[in-house]
């Protein structure tokens, strides 16, 4: 009889730490989908006064969005195109932090059990 409140103790901790975990992961994923909606916002910003520019997918990913800021870094225009895309790069980079953080929690094992209970794969 002794030994009931320490189980359900434990079992209470166990519960709470996976659902802050689970809270984190998915903190971390929506702040990736908004910092990846914020890059879609700004190329479309720079790419709507030129229609010769390569199409914008409607799926951003960090990966099309490297590729879209080099052809876009090839042309040489005013100050004011170089500003935005050093701001879109910067944005990038932010970006990029949120997935190493997102795939390095997952990775760490207390983490990694909860992610996969709860459904989290790497982005």
């Amino acid at each position: 009889m002794g030994f009931i409140p320490i189980f359900l103790t434990l079992g209470a901790f166990i519960f709470l730490f996976a659902i802050v975990v689970h809270q984190n992961l998915k903190q971390k994923k929506l702040l990736l989908k908004a910092e990846l909606t914020n890059i879609f916002s700004l190329f479309n910003g720079i790419l709507e006064k030129d229609k010769t520019e390569p199409h914008i997918p409607e799926v951003m990913t960090i990966k099309v969005a490297e590729e879209l800021l080099k052809s876009v870094s090839k042309k040489e225009e005013n100050a004011k195109f170089q500003q935005q895309t050093s701001i879109i790069h910067q944005k990038l980079n932010e970006a990029k932090r949120i997935r190493l953080d997102y795939n390095k929690l997952i990775k760490t094992k207390p983490y990694y059990f909860v992610a996969v209970i709860m459904g989290h794969q790497r982005i």
